[in-house]
């Protein structure tokens, strides 16, 4: 049972480069890191839950080990990303190598493509160009015949707007970015009231003709904590900011 990132495990070569029909190409095309990786894999284990209806030929009983690896309690399972995402334009998936041990010591390895699908986010302006990859099917190749599941699941590629890989995104990824993006609006927001209200206090500072006599203790009158000005006579005096009129007053 694959319940966990750290469970799935890395071939040597995943983001390396592979030959095909004597062309060598890249085994990765994202800048997307190992992590986000097992993170869309395990999250795409959803799609084999309940009791999907294989095919019955040998396709269908590679989908049937791919199940059990990852809903099952056989020990004898390891799934590997043995390509990373790749093809993102025109078919892009993850190569998975899922390797098993039975109970008689035989080891078999079994290939399957998981198809990734564009999401699009386009939650604010300032990140439209970010967009996630979301395992939606599984297939393996046996003697020429394809099977996948589910049977009925489409893809998105990366369209032709040219979307810069480091934009590539998990959900997980996803969700801590939109935190980020909210935690910096609040901050923002609380910065702009805070400097507003600094200016406030010094515009009624300087129509009284006070100076602090501490520049730091700026904060503590904006806390409407007394503090030591001077007065255009060079007196000391301690002066708060009223928590009503926001006025300047004698202590």
């Amino acid at each position: 049972m694959i319940t966990l990132p750290a469970e799935i495990a890395l071939d040597d070569d995943w983001n390396g480069t592979s030959v095909n029909n004597g062309v060598t190409n890249l085994n990765v095309e994202s800048l997307m890191g190992p992590g986000e990786h097992k993170a869309i894999v395990l999250a795409a284990g959803a799609l084999l839950a309940g009791n999907p209806q294989f095919a019955a030929n040998a396709a269908g009983a590679y989908l049937t080990h791919l199940k059990n690896a990852y809903h099952s309690s056989d020990p004898g399972y390891k799934l590997y990303v043995y390509k990373g995402i790749h093809m993102p334009y025109s078919d892009p998936h993850i190569t998975l190598a899922l390797h098993h041990t039975d109970l008689n010591n035989e080891k078999s390895i079994y290939k399957f493509h998981l198809q990734v699908s564009v999401t699009d986010t386009a939650f604010n302006d300032e990140h439209s160009d970010r967009f996630h990859w979301r395992g939606v099917w599984f297939s393996a190749i046996v003697n020429g015949v394809t099977e996948k599941w589910p049977a009925g699941a489409t893809c998105v590629c990366k369209d032709g707007r040219e979307r810069y890989r480091r934009h590539s995104i998990t959900e997980s990824g996803l969700i801590e970015l939109r935190e980020s993006i909210r935690s910096e609006t609040l901050r923002r927001e609380a910065q702009a009231e805070l400097d507003k209200s600094k200016n406030k206090v010094l515009a009624k500072l300087k129509a009284l003709n006070y100076t602090l006599v501490s520049k730091k203790d700026l904060a503590k009158l904006l806390a409407g904590e007394p503090v030591a000005v001077t007065t255009m006579t060079r007196k000391t005096i301690q002066v708060r900011k009223a928590s009503d009129t926001g006025n300047i007053v004698n202590v």
